[in-house]
């Protein structure tokens, strides 16, 4: 559980960095760099919670321009926890039939 957790956190920190990157220093971005990738490097990139892995080396993969393609694990993976009823409920609430 505690991967889980820190694969979410580094998500959240890659999407952060990305989102405030043009208002940074060139030193801040060095900083926050260092940081997230002290913090990825040394966890493979295989094992439990897989889609939580894959989520985290692949966000930061994306940032760093290292990957350009889809990841067809990953997609794969987080679909099958998708059901349609949550999103058929979704729909039907916007058109005002539950």
């Amino acid at each position: 559980m505690v991967w889980c957790l820190l694969w979410g956190v580094l998500f959240t920190a890659t999407l952060a960095l990305d989102i405030v990157y043009d208002a940074l220093t060139d030193a801040e971005i060095a900083a926050c760099e260092n940081i997230i990738s002290s913090k990825i490097a040394p966890v493979s990139k295989d094992g439990s919670w897989a889609d939580a892995r894959r989520g985290g080396h692949g966000t930061w993969n994306i940032y760093k321009g290292k990957r350009t393609t889809p990841d067809n694990d990953y997609y794969e993976g987080i679909m099958i926890q998708v059901t349609p009823e949550p999103l058929l409920l979704l729909l039907l609430l916007m058109v005002g039939h539950v």
